[in-house]
C-alpha cells in the first residue's frame, strides 16, 4: 500500500485524535465514499452471493459497497462489511484491509490546535490573584468541526458551483452548520477553521489546473 492511502485506524487517530471508539460522526467519511469525494483501497474483497462467494485481488471498492444495507465497520481491524443488492439478489461484501485516500482524510481533518503559552515560573513568593475568566462566547463542551469539515468540504465538491473567495463566506457556512443543530462556536475558532478550508481550496483549485 503506497502513501497515497491511508488505514482505517489511522483514519480515526487523524480525525478524532482523543475519541475510542470513533463517534457515529465518522459516517461522513463513508458517506463521502459513497458519493466518490473519498476513494477507498481494500487489500481483498469477498463477495458472497447465493451458491458463490467470489474472492477479489486488492483495488479501489467500488462506491455501491459504501452505499450498502446494514454497513457494519471495524475501524480497528480495518474490516467493512455490506449487505449490496445485485441482480435482483442480496450479496454480503467484506472488505479487508480498508485504506481511505490520504489527501481526502487530511482536507476533513481539523487542523492542530496551537500549542498554548508555558506556564509561569514555579518558584515565586508573591501571591497573584487569578484574573478573571473572559467570556468568549460560545456554548461549553466540544463540537464536532471533523463533521463540519466534512460538510463544507462536500458542499465544494458536489457539483461544483460554489466557490468561496473570502473567508467569510466560508465561516458563514460552518455557521450555519452548526446552528442547525443548536450550537454557537467560539468566534475566533469559526474564523480558524475557516482559513484553513480556504487556503486548502485554493492550493486545491490551483494544483487542478
Amino acid at each position: 500500500m503506497s502513501g497515497k492511502w491511508i488505514g482505517a485506524r489511522a483514519v480515526v487517530t487523524a480525525m478524532w485524535p482523543d475519541k475510542r471508539p470513533p463517534p457515529p460522526p465518522i459516517n461522513s467519511i463513508i458517506k463521502g465514499a459513497e458519493d466518490g469525494v473519498v476513494q477507498a483501497w481494500a487489500e481483498s474483497l469477498t463477495k458472497d452471493g447465493i451458491g458463490e462467494k467470489i474472492k477479489l485481488p486488492s483495488g479501489l471498492i467500488p462506491a455501491e459497497f459504501w452505499g450498502g444495507r446494514a454497513m457494519v465497520p471495524d475501524w480497528e481491524c480495518g474490516v467493512f462489511t455490506a449487505k449490496v443488492q445485485k441482480n435482483g439478489s442480496e450479496e454480503e461484501w467484506r472488505a479487508y484491509g480498508v485504506a481511505f485516500d490520504r489527501a481526502a482524510i487530511e482536507a476533513m481533518a481539523p487542523p492542530p490546535v496551537p500549542v498554548g503559552n508555558p506556564p509561569p515560573p514555579a518558584s515565586t513568593n508573591i501571591a497573584v490573584r487569578p484574573a478573571a475568566s473572559k467570556n468568549l462566547g460560545g456554548n461549553p463542551g466540544k463540537y464536532d468541526w471533523a463533521m463540519a469539515v466534512g460538510a463544507v468540504i462536500f458542499e465544494w465538491g458536489d457539483d461544483g458551483t460554489w466557490h468561496p473567495t473570502k473567508t467569510g463566506e466560508v465561516k458563514a457556512k460552518l455557521i450555519d452548520w452548526f446552528t442547525n443543530r443548536g450550537q454557537s462556536p467560539d468566534d475566533k475558532e469559526l474564523k480558524r477553521y475557516a482559513r484553513w478550508l480556504l487556503d486548502e481550496f485554493k492550493r486545491r483549485n490551483s494544483e487542478a489546473k
